[in-house]
């Protein structure tokens, strides 16, 4: 087998959900595998921030707004 570490990326991976993408295909295929997807793992989950992409940019992420989850 060949060298694969051209593959990886080097950033630190940042665990992270995508609930929306803009999508070029038929809507309802995208609504059919939604439906059929199940996460079935528990986390704890203290913050989340929305991003906004632009794939052309560096950095391609913005951040848009951070939210807590903690009580204060």
């Amino acid at each position: 087998m060949g060298d694969l570490s051209g593959l990886y990326e080097k950033r630190p991976y940042r665990p992270h959900i995508t609930i929306a993408k803009k999508w070029g295909g038929e809507a309802g295929l995208l609504e059919e595998q939604l439906k059929q997807t199940s996460i079935e793992e528990e986390f704890q989950v203290s913050s989340f921030a929305l991003f906004e992409v632009h794939p052309a940019s560096k950095p391609k992420y913005k951040k848009i707004l951070s939210f807590s989850l903690q009580s204060q």
